[in-house]
């Protein structure tokens, strides 16, 4: 399964990429959403997007996130931040974590959203 990671925090976008290809994904990263809107508007087997909300640039995460639905309502969403108040934007996705980010959740979430179950790793991802 494809899954397009933005996230401008270097570490925590590694980290989690390698988590998601040592389970078999493939991991397209970008570190800014106007980058992950390039990506996701040419590549068609995305099926879930993974951003962080506070990033540098045009657009922001939740911004992207909207747009993924407008333009492709099967790709699931899952939004984080190290901001307080993420459950006022939790219905503009499928998921929503807060950093640092739980790693087997996060993992969890994203598994059952792309219909796979395998081992879950664990771990915590702290925002550097």
């Amino acid at each position: 399964m494809t899954i397009l990671l933005v996230e401008d925090e270097t570490l925590t976008r590694l980290m989690l990429t390698a988590e998601l290809d040592a389970i078999g994904h493939v991991v397209i990263e970008a570190a800014d959403a106007d980058e992950a809107l390039l990506i996701l508007r040419s590549n068609k087997s995305i099926r879930l997007l993974f951003a962080d909300i506070k990033m540098p640039g045009t657009i922001d995460g939740l911004q992207l996130a909207r747009i993924a639905r407008a333009e492709h309502p099967a790709v699931k969403v899952i939004i984080g931040s190290a901001h307080a108040g993420l459950a006022g934007w939790a219905s503009e996705a499928d998921g929503a974590f807060e950093k640092p980010y739980e790693l087997k959740q996060v993992i969890a979430k994203i598994l059952e959203l792309i219909g796979t179950h395998p081992d879950h790793p664990t771990g915590n991802l702290q925002d550097s």
